[in-house]
């Protein structure tokens, strides 16, 4: 059996297999600079005065609400193009070009196997991809951008298998909710890996909706790279997508199995974290508002649902 995907990129990263609690130099493929941190990023890096370790490796978004930033960093957006100009930024990605995490996904920028570290809001559902992805704080970030090193320890990695068919209408969003309720007990400093046959039977949008709402609040999440990944990036890849490895995995410090069998869409509530009950007990109860569309289930195939 393989080991679990996490541990695999970071031993091809680092030349030998880490032990759970090593602090390590982690090697990164991709900086991203997204959302609020994104500016202030910059203002530190431009502080040390010090050299950008590969352009080519950058990406800058700018899905941040300037008045509410600009209050720590003035001219904020000014100041990030700047950035990009001054060291020819590989990836950038203005206003109005969509929310940064969704925009890494839907341009293949990120592919399995990567590790990437950046800022902002829900940049960890780019492991849908098959990506190790870490958030980072805007000094480190800043010190990784002339490193090319992320201050890193090893955390544990835990699996969440998913079992059993669900009943019609039973969704990716549905599934995150039943991975979060299973993984509450876990420290937060926690990578998390989905599997099963029902994640593999997952469209690439479906899995950015079970990893960023399933994973939030831990030190990651992932899907390993398999040929659904593999079919979506080779519509947006002028290069052949790398080589992914499947097949069952071992070695996890917890594996967590969820059934799915019988189960119907569900509604959590009162309140973030609040209970799971069965969308039909609450069958012709009134609803006061709607929001639709942001990081999770915000692609257009989410709004098809919702519409339907």
């Amino acid at each position: 059996m393989n080991s679990p995907a996490s541990l695999s990129i970071l031993e091809r990263a680092l030349g030998r297999k880490p032990a759970t609690g090593d602090t390590v130099d982690l090697p990164i493929d991709l900086a991203v600079l997204g959302g609020a941190p994104g500016p202030e990023t910059v203002q530190l890096f431009n502080q040390q005065r010090g050299a950008l370790w590969d352009a080519s490796r950058v990406a800058l978004t700018f899905d941040f609400p300037a008045p509410g930033v600009e209050i720590r960093v003035p001219k904020s957006r000014h100041l990030c193009r700047e950035f990009a100009a001054k060291h020819a930024i590989r990836y950038v990605f203005d206003l109005n070009m969509g929310i940064g995490p969704q925009i890494l996904v839907e341009h293949g920028i990120a592919q399995p196997g990567m590790i990437i570290a950046g800022s902002g809001h829900c940049l960890h559902q780019v492991g849908a991809l098959g990506a190790l992805v870490f958030g980072a704080e805007p000094g480190v970030l800043a010190r990784a951008l002339s490193r090319g090193l992320l201050p890193f320890k090893v955390p544990e990695v835990a699996e969440v298998a998913f079992e059993g068919t669900p009943h019609e209408g039973f969704h990716a969003f549905d599934m995150a909710l039943l991975a979060g309720q299973a993984l509450a007990k876990l420290s937060v400093n926690t990578i998390v890996e989905f599997n099963g046959k029902a994640v593999e039977g997952l469209s690439i949008d479906d899995r950015v909706t079970l990893v960023d709402v399933g994973a939030e609040g831990f030190r990651g999440g992932i899907i390993a790279g398999d040929s659904v990944t593999m079919a979506f990036l080779a519509e947006r890849m002028k290069n052949t997508p790398p080589p992914y490895s499947g097949g069952p995995r071992s070695g996890y410090a917890q594996s967590l199995k969820v059934s799915l069998a019988g189960s119907e869409p569900l509604v959590q509530g009162p309140g973030a974290g609040g209970p799971l009950k069965p969308v039909s007990t609450l069958s012709g109860k009134k609803i006061h508002s709607a929001y639709i569309g942001s990081c999770a289930a915000g692609r257009a195939s989410d709004l098809a649902v919702a519409a339907g």
